[in-house]
Formats: structure tokens, C-alpha cells, sequence
């Protein structure tokens, strides 16, 4: 793992040139090539901004885990530096990783503490904004992945099946077909957030094959990386949010304070 951010800056510099690279994987920092070990052909992918990782991110990995993990060999957190819809505020990009990579090592002491079969978690970061490019830049790094699985709320379904995005000729269903011919989705439910009319569009239907629903607990619903930066402004409690090593990584990193 590493410890501090001059050494994920040195990992970042050195693979710039790269639309991905894994960082962590199996309780290790990432490889010399910035690959990951060839048993995880099969990926459970939480893709999000992690700024900075809550227990909410966990409870979705988990719950995921729960549901579907056994079509799977490992999950990964993945942080893409150029978010189709965010701008990079707050923790910079070695820092959000270093939480990532402590976010993975929560999950393996807890893992091996329930005496649980073992589902390694990776840490991966990107160039790329779009799924699709997401999916192309994992299988160009690391060609023998063979299958993934999307973690993804509804605001990102939302947005994936949003017309706006996809100008051209082509149809919604159209546009959409290579990122379901390659991955799946796992999208979480909120208690209470139902909208049906969204899951009877033409190009929602023609893609349910390759879409699983799960629900969130409330208890994990309601927290988020906004309400955790929040917190941290009002002097609040943090331990609801965020796990002990993440709170004392922001407090010695002297995150969120504006």
C-alpha cells in the first residue's frame, strides 16, 4: 500500500502516458507494469469520484458483493480523473487514491476477520470519462479481463440513458449497444426512490438483460462523500461516515477544511 502521496505521485508520473493502470491489488501495491494478477478476469467495478470514500461506497461494494459476487473474481475501485460531469475539487488525485487503497485494505482486514472466501479488491485509475472508454482502456492494460460489472446509482442511469449525451444518427439503443455487449450494470435502489417510468423506456427494456437491481439499506443510503465533507466543515463526528483510517488520513492531510 502507499502510505503517503509523494509515493502515488511517483506512480502516477510514471504511468501518465497510460488511459489505465491498476495501483493496489491483492493487499500490494500495483505491479511494475501497473498490471494486475491474470486470475481476476472477472471485475466488480465501483466507479466513482471517492472524495473522499465512505462507508456508503463500501455498503454498495458490499451489498453488490453479497448479490452477484459469485459471477465474479475481484472488485475495483476505480477513479477516473476526467468525470464526464464532475470537476476535480477537493482531494487531489494521489490523495483520493491513497484513501481508495485504504478503503481496499478495510475490506480485506474485514474479509479475512469474518473468515469470508477470499474477493480481492483492486484500485484502478483512468483517463477516460465514458463506460465505454473505461472498458476499452482496462482490456488494452489488462487483456485478460474477459468480463465486468458496473456498481452505479440511479442519478448515473439516469444520466447513461439521457438522449443528450449520445448526439448523431444513431439510436439511444444503438449508442448503448458496445457498452452492453462488454459489461454489465448493478444498480442500486433507494428506499423510497422508485421511478418506473424510467425502467419502461424502449432502450432501458432492450438493455435489461444485461441490468441487475439491487436494494440499498437505508442506513447506507443516506451517507455520501458530500455530507462526509460537510461534516468534517461543522466539526462533527465522523466514525457514521468514514472508517478510523480515512478520518486520521484527511486529519493529517488537512483535507475539506474550506
Amino acid at each position: 500500500m502507499h502510505q503517503d502521496t509523494n509515493a502515488m505521485e511517483t506512480l502516477i508520473e510514471r504511468y501518465k502516458d497510460d488511459a489505465f493502470f491498476f495501483t493496489w491489488h491483492d493487499g500490494t501495491s500495483g505491479s511494475e507494469d501497473g498490471s494486475g494478477p491474470e486470475t481476476h478476469q472477472r471485475l466488480l467495478v465501483l466507479d466513482a469520484s471517492f472524495n473522499p470514500p465512505t462507508k456508503a461506497h463500501y455498503g454498495l461494494l458490499l451489498e453488490a458483493w453479497r448479490q452477484h459476487g459469485h459471477n465474479y473474481d475481484a472488485g475495483l475501485l476505480l477513479f477516473s480523473i476526467n468525470n464526464a460531469d464532475k470537476q476535480l475539487n477537493g482531494a487531489s488525485v494521489s490523495q483520493r487514491l491513497c484513501m481508495m487503497e485504504l478503503l481496499a485494505n478495510q475490506w480485506r482486514l474485514d474479509q479475512r476477520q469474518a473468515n469470508h472466501p477470499t474477493f480481492p479488491i483492486l484500485v484502478g485509475l483512468t483517463t477516460k470519462a465514458r463506460f465505454i472508454d473505461k472498458i476499452e482502456a482496462i482490456h488494452q492494460h489488462a487483456p485478460w479481463v474477459r468480463d465486468m460489472a458496473f456498481i452505479v446509482g440511479m442519478d448515473t442511469m439516469t444520466r447513461l440513458f439521457d438522449p443528450k449525451y449520445y448526439p448523431g444518427e444513431l439510436t439511444l439503443q444503438q449508442s448503448l449497444e458496445p457498452l452492453f455487449s462488454r459489461a454489465s450494470l448493478i444498480v442500486a435502489d433507494r428506499p423510497g426512490h422508485d421511478d418506473p417510468a424510467f425502467w419502461h423506456q424502449p432502450a432501458v427494456q432492450a438493455s435489461l438483460h444485461r441490468i441487475h437491481r439491487f436494494s440499498l439499506a437505508t442506513s447506507v443510503a443516506t451517507l455520501s462523500s458530500t455530507l462526509a465533507r460537510q461534516a468534517i466543515l461543522d466539526h462533527q463526528r465522523l466514525e457514521p461516515i468514514l472508517f478510523p483510517d480515512i478520518i486520521q488520513f484527511i486529519q493529517q492531510q488537512h483535507l475539506y477544511q474550506q
